[in-house]
């Protein structure tokens, strides 16, 4: 729908469409008299809107794949199996759609090819869609393009004169909106992500990349990639496109009229291919082949696979069969690695049969200590198991009260990052005025073993400092030894174990490259004690709107704030 100010041709345009669609794609009624011009190829249904939405909005209501293919640990049937070992089969199950703008036109080719690029590539998990453009954009330039309204021109970049200029299909970081058939798992998570963050305000900024200055310049109503490509960035995402082999050629052409984008009517950026030769799909690249391009339009080296592990503790002989359910079951919906877990040895065989079907590797223990105890004893079990000959990182985390909602090695600064480990807080810092604060501080004052003037210390030290969570956390081989080297300390030996962790960082008794997030950010979202999060359709999101892949107490209900989203959930 036109916006108000919009010229009295457009208006006339405008009524002209939905007159012609009104009465042309119209469903078949149960009636003797024939329907005029029926739409062939299938069921229409036509959305008319009363209001001018905008293009974001548009885009976001166009398809809304179904809910049961979101990670959420509610879905019964993602505890009740394992995820399926022929991804294919997955792909072909799932619904499949193709999103045009009214500016654009498509080759006779675009639903052989769009099938074909679902089917042997749609199981890719850093796939978020197919797009029918000829994408010219490289998104970071040295000296990128001041122009805002002609951001669309093919010749804007070097892309044309690369290697994938015809042939191969090849992925790409950006998307590519003439023409776009996403991934419905992604694209459906992408929906939601989208809501929450324009309901919630949070960042979408992307500084380096050229699109990010024309969202600041434009009506940012009328541009719903921006949030694609955050959303792109943050999980690694990208596009596949191929490129017919004449230069001039597409299998999608967009207009460029004068309007948002262009100050005049240019024509079609490209012909259409109508040649299935000139995008040789019988020259099938396998998925391991595929290259992948960075915003820069740099190869990325996707063949680095670290060696990782997940260590937990589940010694309480009283814990339900339930929280294994819960916590193996989500976790290895997502995750086929190797799971690290002490146990009781007075662990029942219900539980022990479930451990062996699911590949979890079990070390015993006899208890009898304190929660405290404990607490700093499975330290030493971390250190043991995370050796430097079988793993590159280990993640640790609470038993009882984790879920899993991705994979939580899917996590970019895992391989760019140059840090021996990454640690996750609770919402309040270290202060006196609040209870988590005040709390923390008094058990930092039951280290018996320190100095009143070593205490005095450290306290200076961790004074306003994140409050670190030691349930769940990343690190290193080196880090684990140097953690538990911590707990070894004659100064640290009867301190709570989340004191030393956070003594020992702050006050800096290590050599560890470290970081800690702010809370509510990054693959471990501490969800308990006014602690920030989001969520929607049974699926917990941090600050920033995204999925986080581990929600740490979330079973915490006397303890969690209601969710930031609960008013403006869609």
């Amino acid at each position: 729908r036109p916006t108000a100010a919009a010229s009295k041709e457009t208006w006339q345009m405008h009524r002209n469409v939905v007159e012609w669609a009104t009465t042309n794609l119209q469903l078949p009624q149960p009636s003797s008299d024939p329907q005029p011009n029926p739409w062939p190829w299938g069921n229409v249904t036509v959305h008319i809107s009363n209001r001018s939405l905008g293009l974001r909005q548009a885009w976001l209501d166009a398809w809304v794949p179904p809910s049961t293919l979101l990670p959420s640990y509610t879905n019964t049937l993602l505890l009740a199996r394992p995820p399926s070992n022929n991804a294919s089969n997955l792909v072909q199950r799932e619904p499949r759609a193709i999103i045009l703008e009214d500016d654009i036109t498509v080759s006779p080719l675009w639903y052989t090819w769009v099938n074909t690029m679902h089917d042997r590539y749609g199981h890719l998990p850093d796939l978020a869609g197919i797009s029918l453009q000829r994408q010219g954009l490289v998104a970071r330039q040295s000296s990128p393009q001041k122009n805002v309204r002609h951001h669309h021109h093919p010749q804007s970049s070097s892309i044309h004169n690369s290697s994938h200029s015809g042939g191969e299909p090849f992925l790409y970081q950006l998307i590519g909106s003439i023409g776009f058939s996403p991934i419905p798992r992604v694209w459906r998570d992408f929906v939601d992500f989208a809501h929450c963050s324009l309901c919630s305000g949070s960042s979408i900024a992307t500084p380096g990349l050229q699109p990010w200055a024309w969202y600041q310049a434009l009506d940012q109503r009328h541009m719903w990639t921006q949030h694609m490509i955050y959303y792109m960035q943050q999980r690694s995402l990208y596009t596949l496109y191929q490129f017919p082999t004449p230069p001039r050629q597409a299998l999608a052409a967009h207009w460029r009229e004068k309007g948002e984008h262009f100050g005049q009517t240019l024509g079609a950026d490209f012909e259409l291919v109508t040649d299935l030769g000139q995008l040789n799909l019988d020259g099938h690249v396998t998925s391991s082949s595929l290259t992948r391009y960075d915003f820069g339009m740099s190869p990325v080296d996707s063949k680095k696979t670290l060696r990782t592990a997940i260590i937990t503790c589940a010694v309480n002989k009283d814990y339900t069969f339930d929280t294994y359910e819960t916590f193996v079951g989500t976790l290895r919906h997502f995750y086929d690695g190797p799971i690290l877990m002490m146990i009781s040895n007075q662990a029942d065989e219900q539980v022990r049969s479930f451990l062996h079907q699911h590949n979890v590797q079990t070390h015993e223990t006899q208890e009898g200590r304190t929660w405290e105890a404990f607490n700093r004893f499975r330290f030493e079990f971390y250190k043991d198991s995370c050796s430097e000959d079988r793993y590159d990182w280990c993640l640790t985390i609470d038993f009882r009260d984790s879920i899993f909602q991705a994979n939580p090695f899917d996590w970019p600064p895992l391989v760019s990052g140059d840090k021996d480990a990454f640690f996750f807080p609770h919402n309040r810092p270290w202060r006196r005025d609040n209870p988590e604060g005040g709390w923390h501080f008094m058990e930092l004052g039951k280290c018996r073993y320190a100095s009143l003037d070593m205490k005095a210390q450290w306290e200076v030290s961790v004074a306003d400092q994140p409050l670190i969570n030691a349930g769940g956390f990343y690190g290193r081989p080196t880090a684990f030894a140097a953690i538990q080297g911590l707990l070894l300390r004659p100064e640290m030996q009867l301190c709570n174990d989340q004191i030393v962790l956070n003594v020992g960082l702050y006050h800096n008794m290590t050599n560890l490259r470290y970081q800690v997030f702010p809370q509510g950010h990054g693959p471990i979202n501490n969800i308990a004690w006014t602690s920030v999060y989001n969520l929607l359709n049974g699926v917990y999101r941090g600050r920033d709107c995204l999925v986080t892949a581990i929600a740490h107490q979330y079973n915490e209900e006397r303890n969690r704030l209601p969710p930031s989203n609960q008013n403006c959930q869609t």
